[in-house]
């Protein structure tokens, strides 16, 4: 009869267990499918001194998930509706700003199959002969699992890079520089700086001794510099 007992009440805990888990998983669902369908209609903008918006001003963008979650775009430049700046991201539910892209980025926006993808685009010398063309440089993916809003960024890592040719001529023109062009070292910079995600060991050196090349590297040079050292380090580059 002890047995008896004993097993009971072993069953009896296990359901009370069992029960708990499930009411767990029930809340968790709950969370996402008892959001407010109109959502999207309740939310605006908030004042936003960054972005520029103000209190209850309509959103540039709104995009709706299967979840039933609402992120809006607020404030920011817009050129010909496909690139954008200086804007923010709104997750409607949480009334909370997700993140801030400032003035210097400009990038494309698209919503499929759940997710938002955003693409910095920079003015790279990828191009034929080693031209200057707007290059996909980074892309952002922003999604949900469940209701944990997910963020994934990396650089492109199909940009084109450079071949030996084109490192070789670009190490060359380090060799010669010229301490009195400052347009051609300004583009000479960008190129070193392909050539170091290219794989060149010399053309990283060349990167990091080019201040010391020239006489001056100020204003928007050295900031320009910075960004691309910056750049660096998201790739894998130190």
């Amino acid at each position: 009869m002890k047995k008896t007992y004993i097993l009971f009440f072993l069953i009896f805990f296990a359901s009370l267990l069992s029960c708990h888990n499930n009411e767990k998983k029930v809340n968790d669902i709950a969370e996402v499918l008892l959001l407010p369908k109109t959502t999207n209609e309740k939310c605006n903008c908030p004042k936003d001194n960054m972005s520029g918006t103000s209190e209850g001003d309509k959103p540039i963008k709104t995009y709706n998930f299967s979840n039933g979650r609402v992120i809006l775009m607020c404030g920011g430049y817009t050129e010909d509706e496909i690139i954008y700046s200086e804007f923010i991201l709104l997750d409607c539910y949480k009334r909370t700003k997700i993140d801030f892209w400032e003035a210097t980025f400009n990038g494309t926006i698209s919503f499929k199959n759940d997710t938002l993808v955003i693409k910095e685009i920079k003015n790279l010398p990828t191009g034929s002969k080693r031209s200057f063309v707007s290059t996909v440089w980074s892309i952002e993916k922003l999604y949900f699992s469940e209701a944990e809003l997910k963020r994934d960024f990396a650089p492109n890592r199909n940009i084109k890079t450079y071949s030996k040719a084109e490192i070789t001529k670009t190490l060359n023109e380090f060799k010669n520089i010229s301490t009195n062009n400052s347009e051609a070292n300004e583009e000479l910079m960008y190129r070193l700086f392909m050539c170091a995600i290219s794989g060149s060991e010399t053309a990283k050196k060349n990167f990091n001794e080019f201040p010391e090349k020239l006489d001056v590297l100020d204003g928007a040079f050295l900031e320009e510099y910075k960004e691309l050292k910056a750049m660096l380090r998201i790739w894998g580059i130190e």
